[in-house]
């Protein structure tokens, strides 16, 4: 079955390719939009915009979905996504990180990515933002006073025009008959009597970006992004249904590993997935718990990157201003001494892996840099806009403008987590079993999978002896940045996971001192009369 997805604001024909994008003069049209919005937009009783970023990513892409072997699904994507932040006022005091009624962003159709529709789609959203600006600046001056905010740091600092490359990018074809035999042979591992199902889906992407800025700072980047998603459906022997999922994330197509690769990595994922069809239900249980690998990288990400982003807080009309939660807490220990954090868009691979953090230029037009968040387990620094914050009177090249905002936060991308003292990976299973004993413990737990849900898959491990029994319907309780400063030991195996399309995390296994697993309160349901032939 053949589907089109729509996406974003726009969408235009497949066939999109290197002329395409040449011929539309997407970058003509940002200046001359931009050009005109500067000279047109305020005047009178209206302020006037005085710092603007346009922020254009045509996108296309094609896909394929199979199950247990056979083909299901094709997508074709094409589409165009389009950013625009405005301040208005001045650099002490403007509109940005303060949010009151707003006008939403509406989903717009395009026949093309020409000249003319990319005009057309700048013209529509910067009216948009600056309707929006206009309205929080008014209200955000009667707030301040209201609440007898004096604003201690400037809303807008100095900062250098950054300018990168601007060579129009070069599109190759999608192999769409690869891609389809790929879905196919991947999804035929997981034909399993254990098995409901197992899909296998390939998804393939063209992504470049388009970025200007009303200073001068502009660069064209082209990137292409391929996701492998795997997922298994199965029920466990008393009738318990779980899913099992898995992404292969890579941000350049030369780090793709040759399909008998992909497929054996399919066909060891099928196999974990189908024993745990005899897996126990998980126990109530406090104590050590090992995270390997990807299971690492995902709690460091869940925990540590929603509280180090966004440390500027963003002030409503009603309600609290919010911020990260790692604001406030500058020089203060939130890991063990042994460990540091750096976020570094700049770095481009980590072991010959491309990641799909790197950027040059960040989103208000500053050069991106290197960040040492943590040192030696203390809070050294955040990632900052050119709206300023405690300790940081500049931006440090961190800014990042969302779909949906009208001003860009400070977010990290690229993050390294690295320990200064580490356990070889060969005998961190172990150190494991070592610690857990000395805590008077005869088991403890293993997780190797996916967190991110409510519930997850694990193992219990025998502390004496080291057998595995897989266990479902394990979840943490309670999984906050406290957990950081639990990290007991860290392995030597540091690897980097592309996490979403802009998110890299190079990070090694842990062992975190104590964890609270509680099991689902979800019921199995009735287990068959008859097994499964």
């Amino acid at each position: 079955m053949k589907k089109f997805l729509i996406i974003f604001f726009a969408f235009a024909a497949l066939n999109l390719c290197s002329q395409d994008l040449q011929n539309a003069g997407i970058m003509q049209a940002m200046r001359d939009e931009m050009r005109r919005s500067l000279v047109g937009l305020g005047g009178k009783e209206m302020p006037k915009p005085y710092f603007m970023v346009y922020k254009v990513l045509p996108v296309s892409g094609y896909a394929a979905t199979a199950n247990q072997g056979a083909l299901t699904e094709t997508w074709q994507i094409s589409a165009i996504n389009v950013l625009v932040a405005l301040r208005l006022g001045s650099a002490k005091e403007d509109n940005s990180f303060f949010v009151s009624t707003t006008y939403p962003t509406a989903d717009r159709q395009s026949p093309d990515f020409s000249y003319d529709a990319i005009r057309a789609a700048l013209w529509d959203e910067t009216d948009r933002a600056y309707k929006n600006a206009q309205n929080a600046l008014a209200k955000k001056r009667a707030y301040k006073q209201n609440k007898k905010i004096d604003g201690d740091y400037p809303d807008f600092s100095p900062a250098p025009a950054a300018k990168g490359a601007l060579a129009e990018p070069a599109f190759a074809a999608f192999p769409s008959a690869r891609w389809e035999s790929l879905a196919k042979r991947m999804s035929a591992q997981g034909n399993l009597k254990e098995l409901n199902s197992f899909k296998a889906a390939v998804s393939d992407s063209y992504r470049p970006v388009y970025f200007l800025s009303s200073e001068g700072a502009q660069y064209i980047k082209p990137y292409r992004y391929l996701r492998i998603s795997l997922s298994a459906t199965a029920k466990t022997e008393n009738g318990f249904e779980f899913t099992e999922s898995k992404n292969l994330i890579y941000a350049d197509l030369k780090d793709v590993p040759d399909d008998a690769e992909l497929i054996k990595q399919a066909g060891d994922f099928a196999a974990a997935a189908a024993a745990l069809t005899k897996a126990k239900k998980a126990e109530p249980f406090i104590g050590p718990v090992m995270l390997e690998g990807g299971a690492a990288a995902g709690f460091l990400d869940d925990v540590f990157t929603r509280a180090v982003n966004e440390p500027r807080p963003v002030h409503y009309s009603s309600g609290n201003p919010t911020h990260g939660e790692f604001a406030q807490k500058l020089g203060l220990k939130i890991m063990p001494a042994w460990f540091d954090v750096f976020d570094d868009p700049a770095a481009k691979t980590f072991n010959n892996k491309t990641l799909a953090g790197f950027y040059e230029i960040d989103d208000e037009g500053v050069a991106a840099r290197r960040l040492h968040l943590v040192d030696g387990g203390k809070l050294a620094a955040q990632p900052s806009t050119r709206s300023p914050i405690k300790g940081q009177p500049v931006s440090n090249g961190h800014a990042v403008l969302a779909r949906r905002q009208d001003f860009a936060q400070g977010r990290a991308r690229s993050l390294f987590f690295i320990p200064r003292e580490s356990i070889p990976a060969a005998q961190f299973k172990d150190k494991f079993l070592e610690y857990c004993r000395q805590e008077g413990l005869n088991y403890c737990y293993i997780v190797r999978g996916n967190t991110a849900g409510s519930s997850f898959s694990a193992y219990k491990v025998d502390a004496k002896t080291g057998e595995e029994t897989p266990v479902y319907g394990a979840g943490f309780k309670d999984m906050s940045t406290r957990a950081l400063r639990d990290i007991k030991f860290a392995a030597d195996d540091l690897e980097a996971y592309n996490l979403d399309a802009e998110l890299s995390v190079v990070a090694p296994s842990l062992i975190l001192g104590e964890a609270e697993i509680i099991p689902t309160k979800k019921l199995p349901d009735s287990p068959p009369l008859v097994p499964k032939p």
